[in-house]
């Protein structure tokens, strides 16, 4: 006979940096979202926490498959998982979602247009 603990998540927190992107195809933010169980206590290493996007594209901050990162085994993390947004080519608002478990966070990124004025150079 075994018994096993199982903690419900309690909480995910979810922030961007920056929150306002350059819509030019390369511009980053990075996503952070904080997951913590019923006792305040970090999730334990492992847990996977699926990031989801409305506009833009979801990549790992290093390796793994895109819009799934997964808390690596072994590290002091403190709950803590990361993604890349990457703007895309048109302006608009990017609304990101964090969710493990039955519990999710949600942050608005937003992508400006480019603007590029010319350059004039005139000789007096």
């Amino acid at each position: 006979t075994s018994v096993e603990f199982v903690f419900p998540f309690h909480q995910v927190t979810l922030e961007a940096v920056p929150s306002v992107l350059s819509g030019n195809g390369t511009s980053t933010a990075t996503l952070t979202a904080t997951v913590t169980d019923v006792y305040s206590q970090p999730i334990q290493a492992g847990t996977i926490v699926t990031f989801t996007t409305s506009l833009g594209v979801l990549s790992p901050v290093s390796g793994g498959t895109p819009g799934t990162v997964v808390l690596p085994l072994g590290t002091s993390a403190g709950g803590v998982v990361a993604a890349l947004l990457t703007a895309g080519l048109e302006p608009g608002t990017a609304v990101v979602t964090a969710t493990t478990g039955d519990q999710s966070a949600t942050v608005q990124v937003h992508f400006v247009a480019s603007v590029y004025l010319p350059l004039v150079v005139r000789s007096f």
